[in-house]
C-alpha cells in the first residue's frame, strides 16, 4: 500500500477534519480525489481548513511555560 509523509501539524489537521466529517482519513482522501476527478472539488482554501480546526478546537488547559522534557520523564530517571 502507498504512503504519503505529512508533518505531524497536517496529520492532526486531516484527522480532525475527517473526524469532523464522520470518516477516516483514508475515506476523507478519497472523497477528495472523487471530487477532483469529477471536476467538483470545492474551493477549501488554507484559511477555510484553519477555521474548521479553530471550530474543533477544545478549551483545554495549556501547559505551563516553564514544561519540559524533564517534566514527563521525571519518574524515569
Amino acid at each position: 500500500m502507498p504512503q504519503i509523509l505529512v508533518d505531524d501539524k497536517t496529520l492532526s489537521g486531516l484527522e480532525a477534519v475527517a473526524r469532523a466529517r464522520g470518516l477516516t482519513v483514508g475515506g476523507y482522501l478519497q472523497c477528495l480525489v472523487e471530487q477532483e476527478g469529477n471536476g467538483n472539488l470545492p474551493a477549501f482554501s488554507v484559511a477555510d481548513f484553519e477555521r474548521e480546526l479553530d471550530e474543533l478546537a477544545t478549551d483545554a488547559p495549556t501547559l505551563p511555560r516553564d514544561f519540559s522534557r524533564a517534566d514527563i520523564y521525571a519518574e524515569h530517571d
